[in-house]
């Protein structure tokens, strides 16, 4: 509930602004606003973004920074070591990092990309860091962040909470569990006419007979990452033998 009558300081709204943004996920600015009306949910909580507001998110938190003293040092930046972007900070002789980086999370289901933006100070000795110098690595794994949001990433511009992503993975187990692909024997007396034609297209088996064909199986695949039934072909078994002595199979294609 909002409540206008007692005011609040300026130290109290910085704190309740960065606690309504952690716990909603709402812009600085409409943190602030909410603070100063003393709103603690002043958006609903969300839930998804887009990759521009991703963008956005590390570019307002370099501009929070910036405005703490935090100085970006140029040659810190220098080599890539496999992140999506990072600006290398430094403040009161201590390193920092801003960074945007993918990981896999090796859960059920599809949706296994993650984005994460952290900011962290370094842990190593950098007393023979020298100005300017590009050779100066900082390694990202040396770092210990301090501020962290981590994203799932649907498609290429959707972007979800983890707790989001997980109830995704599980609607799409379900969908599996529920369109499994079939594997159905078909009649013989139907479907050994125009199979036989596409048996004699194989190589060697130009002169099979109808009465070699002892099975034929009609497989349907399921496509879980399209959620559709999207091949169908025929798996078919001769009593010719191949050198091991079994039974030829073949898949044949219509």
């Amino acid at each position: 509930m909002k409540n206008t009558n007692t005011k609040i300081s300026s130290k109290e709204a910085c704190t309740l602004a960065h606690q309504i943004r952690r716990e909603t996920g709402c812009s600085l600015a409409e943190a602030f606003k909410a603070a100063y009306n003393r709103n603690t949910a002043p958006v609903d909580l969300k839930t998804s973004w887009t990759a521009e507001e991703l963008n956005k998110i590390f570019s307002d938190k370099t501009a929070e920074l910036i405005r703490k003293g935090y100085v970006v040092d140029l040659a810190g930046m220098a080599g890539s070591q496999g992140e999506v972007g990072k600006i290398i900070f430094k403040k009161n002789n201590r390193f920092y990092a801003l960074v945007m980086e993918t990981k896999s999370s090796y859960t059920d289901g599809i949706y296994t990309d993650h984005y994460v933006i952290w900011f962290g100070h370094y842990t190593e000795d950098t007393s023979n860091m020298r100005p300017l110098d590009t050779w100066n690595t900082l390694w990202l794994n040396k770092f210990e962040a301090t501020w962290t949001q981590e994203f799932v990433k649907i498609t290429k511009n959707y972007f979800v909470t983890i707790e989001e992503a997980e109830a995704m993975n599980k609607k799409w187990l379900e969908r599996c569990q529920n369109h499994a692909s079939k594997f159905e024997d078909v009649d013989l007396k139907r479907y050994t006419r125009p199979i036989l034609a596409l048996v004699r297209k194989q190589k060697g088996l130009k002169g099979v007979k109808a009465s070699e064909i002892v099975n034929i199986q009609r497989i349907t695949l399921w496509n879980n990452f399209t959620n559709k039934y999207n091949e169908r072909y025929y798996k078919v078994e001769l009593s010719r033998t191949n050198k091991s002595g079994k039974n030829i199979t073949l898949d044949v294609r219509c």
